[in-house]
């Protein structure tokens, strides 16, 4: 990222069938997430809460143009090990929007809110989210060898730490 807020993507492309938006659109990036070894696509978030995703299209279930002009988007977080990517975003509303790639794509859908409070913070390991909400229950998702699953129950808590592939809750 520039001064100016503005950035350049260059992924290792070969054997790669690069969707049709290679760089960023133009705008002032406030943070950009590259997650996995092998990551060939790039998620940035602009100062006006806007998130673009650009690189290759197929290995997401979302398209670069599904998050365009959202202007919602509160913070954005990563997380891929080898081939297997996922990205998460935490709307002002308190709703989260995810998608991976690789295998085991369908484990990075969000959790539903189920009437619980809104989503205040996201959480990350290698291969799992975790999310608490402002009455400190807390859901996760990602692959359940790595905490993608079987959270705490119960409210109340605070904050959640993550090693390499699992969450403790405080």
């Amino acid at each position: 990222v520039k001064e100016d807020g503005s950035a350049r993507f260059w992924p290792d492309t070969k054997g790669v069938k690069m969707g049709k938006r290679t760089q960023p659109v133009t705008g002032k990036y406030i943070q950009i997430i590259n997650p996995g070894i092998s990551a060939t696509q790039a998620l940035g978030l602009t100062e006006d809460g806007s998130a673009y995703l650009w690189g290759q299209d197929e290995i997401s279930y979302l398209k670069p143009s599904d998050l365009d002009n959202n202007h919602n988007i509160q913070s954005i977080y990563g997380i891929g090990e080898e081939f297997d990517a996922a990205f998460a975003a935490l709307k002002y509303d308190g709703s989260i929007v995810s998608w991976g790639s690789g295998d085991r794509k369908s484990e990075y859908l969000a959790p539903k809110k189920d009437g619980l409070s809104p989503y205040t913070k996201i959480y990350s390991n290698t291969s799992a989210f975790a999310a608490i909400t402002a009455e400190g229950k807390i859901q996760s998702w990602g692959d359940n060898d790595c905490g993608g699953s079987n959270a705490p129950s119960g409210s109340g808590f605070i904050a959640i730490y993550s090693t390499y592939c699992s969450f403790v809750a405080v």
